[in-house]
């Protein structure tokens, strides 16, 4: 028993022995990750739509107004709530008595800044295309997101990827082909797109209900 205690005490001290002397060459080194490299996507080269066929659907949405109930209730509601009284102030002006320094120069006064240069003008649109057509939808959502070299541009409910010279579409789905891999039988609708200029990628999100499933899904593609 005491020999093993020995054993592994030694063992231990060796161990942060060589970790506190070891070389100032010595660098970890970081294992190296299982999956492979994934492949690079280029939006310049056109890509096919997907061969197989998807449904599109568009069932109306679960609430059209601001409230759950009609219109008229909630005014109902409304004119029937108790009206509550609320007290009346109890705070009193009081005069400001401190003598008048309106003569007597502040040392800490703040000083003017200088004028700077006259305002330019505005700046003017390089470049002028057509986005995405009318897919039908109401409202459309617009929204748009722009790379280094490319525009993400997405619609209810599709979206498209296009250069910025010329504006030539490189490459349109709808969004039910695009959440495909993740929701099918959905209405996806209300996209939203952004860049991160950080990572160098772009993030399209979206809402897909269904009112037979009596769900709702936040879809996220980066």
């Amino acid at each position: 028993m005491k020999s093993k205690v020995k054993t592994s005490s030694a063992k231990s001290r060796r161990m942060t022995g060589r970790a506190a002397g070891a070389p100032k060459s010595f660098s970890a080194k970081p294992a190296a990750g299982k999956s492979s490299r994934g492949r690079d996507w280029e939006p310049a080269t056109v890509q096919a739509l997907a061969a197989a066929p998807s449904v599109e659907l568009n069932e109306p949405r679960p609430l059209i107004s601001r409230w759950p109930i009609p219109d008229a209730e909630v005014f109902a509601l409304k004119a029937a709530a108790p009206k509550a009284k609320l007290a009346k102030p109890t705070a009193e002006p009081v005069r400001d008595l401190r003598p008048n320094r309106a003569g007597v120069p502040l040392a800490n006064a703040p000083m003017a800044a200088p004028l700077g240069h006259a305002p330019t003008a505005a700046p003017t649109g390089s470049a002028n295309f057509a986005g995405i057509s009318d897919t039908g939808w109401f409202p459309p959502d617009c929204t748009m997101a722009a790379g280094p070299d490319h525009l993400l541009l997405s619609v209810n409910s599709s979206v498209a990827f296009c250069a910025k010279a010329g504006g030539a579409i490189l490459m349109q789905k709808t969004l039910t082909q695009w959440f495909s891999n993740v929701a099918a039988n959905m209405t996806i609708f209300d996209p939203k797109a952004l860049y991160d200029q950080h990572a160098g990628r772009w993030l399209l999100l979206a809402v897909a209900v269904s009112n037979e499933l009596k769900k709702s899904l936040f879809l996220l593609s980066i």
